[in-house]
């Protein structure tokens, strides 16, 4: 359960993750293993006791990049048990 605003939520969460299996082996460089393709990416969040009039989740936090209620939040996530074994993060662009 979650508290958004006033309001608590049963809620269904999940984040998104890099799965590196999809890259063309011409793809699967180390630049891009532990560079490029280093993280997952924003979070879907729907009401754990709803659906809607198609019989889907009921999402709150949805689609790339997210919208929804959460707000600002940072959408980069370095953890999975898919992640590389390392990454090389946060250098300026170029």
């Amino acid at each position: 359960r979650y508290t958004v605003g006033d309001e608590r939520r049963d809620t269904v969460i999940a984040v998104r993750e890099m799965n590196l299996a999809g890259l063309s082996a011409e793809q699967q460089t180390w630049v891009n293993t532990h560079t490029v393709y280093t993280h997952g990416y924003g979070v879907v969040a729907a009401y754990g006791n709803s659906l809607n009039s198609d019989g889907l989740p009921s999402y709150w936090e949805q689609s790339v990049p997210s919208v929804g209620e959460m707000g600002e939040y940072e959408e980069r996530v370095y953890f999975s048990p898919n992640a590389p074994y390392y990454s090389i993060v946060g250098a300026p662009e170029g």
